[in-house]
């Protein structure tokens, strides 16, 4: 099954916004988004999303990042689109997904020894220190 998820990265004063997911006694955090469903606009998703997930209006900008990575036994493949955004208001949790245990703001320190699915925690943690980046593309490792 491949999934397709939009996410956005959202960055101000050094610190990016993160939701910390809580599944199966784990903890991982990752960019803010969902999943795009038929015939909805990939900017679309991502504003239906974050509006759902954590309450924030958003503009989507820019296609900074596709990221996928595939399950070893090959019944999972998920593809990433990673878009620059800008909000107004103040983030928090809805209750619309139960997985969705927090979302913060993280510096580069802060972020440093959180676990990440996927583990795209080197990119984050390269555009805190420099925003002066382009379209990238990255194959990573399937994580538990």
């Amino acid at each position: 099954m491949t999934r397709i998820r939009i996410a956005a990265l959202i960055v101000e004063e050094g610190k990016v916004l993160l939701v910390e997911h809580a599944k199966n006694q784990a903890h991982y955090w990752l960019l803010p988004g969902g999943g795009l469903e038929t015939g909805e606009d990939m900017k679309a998703t991502l504003v239906r999303e974050l509006k759902e997930e954590i309450d924030l209006e958003i503009k989507a900008h820019d296609l900074v990042l596709v990221t996928e990575s595939t399950s070893p036994d090959a019944s999972r493949h998920i593809i990433q689109m990673v878009f620059t955004a800008s909000r107004q208001g103040e983030p928090r949790v809805t209750g619309q997904d139960e997985r969705v245990a927090g979302v913060h703001w993280l510096d580069a320190e802060t972020l440093s020894d959180r676990i990440f699915y996927p583990n795209m925690k080197g990119w984050v943690l390269d555009h805190l220190r420099d925003d002066d980046f382009g379209p990238a593309y990255m194959k990573l490792e399937w994580t538990p």
